[in-house]
């Protein structure tokens, strides 16, 4: 017992790995400016397609769908970390997923005009995954790089047999009325899913283990054989390759830059981009930011504005008159001003230690 509470006093000190931070800080920026270009910008939806490249928040929307594979990767690397720290971290790691799948349900409460009750958004998908890291830190090494190209096959056996259609839109999302319901949702059909989510968390916790074993190198490695896979599986359906456009197989190769739900080249490339984020946060030199950093500090605290600016900017927008209203310079104008007026109050916020935070609230429940 004296050695855990020795373990556990060390861990609550600010040991914490800065680069990951701050890749957890730009992912949180990439959500914010995503979710604030398409709940601010009056535009007619329809005719986007014809604006295609020419309008920067378009081009923003596409990078921030980064956010949520950043999230997914990197909270699997946390559990790896998190786990070396403790002498009995499964306990912890359970209960921490319990508060970030509550989190979950209360954002779905207070967010009716974007989720119904049952929705499964990322919050619910990186909570499961943590109550399941228990057993998934079980697995070798070698075995645990496996598991994400079984989960990614078994996504598109799983969408065959359930009729998945290839895109999904919100109301699809949170629609607990096919057979299955709410379970179908976690399964296949919700927001971010287990399959082929899951595969996201657990290249994290490989990428997790390369670095805790001092083999980040290797990440890269890693990255370039998903990398090419997507590229490969990519390239033949643009060929219009026969084999690519039947329908049990089709899944395997058709690219589409949504992931409602994502398709399997798609989720190669972004389980490769991410890695190689990763590697790159993680190896070079330069790139060691301070704790006080504004980018680090809001890497500190993706609960709190996750919640935050969803129920301030699309629930009370739509209900005070604000949602979408603006024009793409105007959009463009707000959100820059709210992500620095975000990252000045992180970085004050981090004075003293993010207290009464969400992630400071699930420290005290949840350790």
């Amino acid at each position: 017992m004296a050695g855990e509470r020795t373990n556990q006093s060390a861990a609550e000190q600010p040991h914490r790995i800065l680069p990951l931070d701050l890749l957890r800080g730009i992912a949180v920026i990439l959500m914010i400016q995503q979710h604030l270009g398409a709940w601010f910008w009056n535009v007619n939806r329809e005719r986007l397609d014809d604006n295609y490249l020419n309008l920067p928040l378009l081009f923003l929307n596409m990078l921030g769908g980064l956010s949520a594979p950043l999230f997914v990767t990197l909270a699997g690397c946390g559990t790896v970390l998190l786990a070396r720290r403790y002498a009995r971290p499964g306990k912890r790691l359970v209960f921490r997923g319990l508060c970030i799948m509550a989190f979950g349900y209360i954002l779905n409460l207070l967010s009716p005009h974007w989720f119904s009750l049952c929705s499964w958004y990322v919050l619910q998908l990186i909570g499961f995954a943590y109550i399941l890291s228990p057993l998934l830190l079980r697995i070798p090494g070698r075995w645990l790089h496996l598991l994400p190209p079984l989960i990614l096959i078994g996504t598109i056996v799983i969408q065959n047999c359930l009729g998945t259609p290839l895109s999904l839109d919100n109301r699809a999302m949170s629609d607990t009325g096919l057979p299955g319901g709410a379970l179908r949702l976690a399964l296949a059909e919700g927001h971010f899913p287990l399959f082929p989510w899951l595969a996201f968390f657990v290249c994290g916790m490989g990428a997790g283990r390369l670095m805790a074993s001092g083999r980040g190198n290797r990440i890269t490695l890693l990255a370039s054989v998903y990398y090419l896979t997507g590229v490969i599986l990519s390239a033949l359906y643009l060929l219009d390759a026969d084999v690519t456009r039947l329908p049990s197989l089709v899944r395997f190769f058709r690219l589409s830059v949504s992931f409602y739900p994502a398709q399997m080249p798609l989720a190669l490339l972004l389980i490769a981009a991410v890695l190689f984020a990763v590697e790159f946060s993680v190896s070079h030199k330069r790139i060691n930011p301070s704790a006080g950093n504004p980018v680090v500090c809001l890497g500190r605290l993706p609960l709190t504005l996750l919640l935050f600016h969803a129920v301030v900017f699309r629930e009370l927008g739509i209900r005070l008159g604000f949602h979408r209203i603006f024009s793409e310079p105007a959009t463009l104008m707000l959100i820059a001003v709210i992500i620095a007026a975000a990252a000045v109050v992180a970085h004050r916020w981090q004075r003293a230690g993010y207290k009464y935070s969400l992630e400071w609230v699930m420290r005290r429940i949840a350790g």
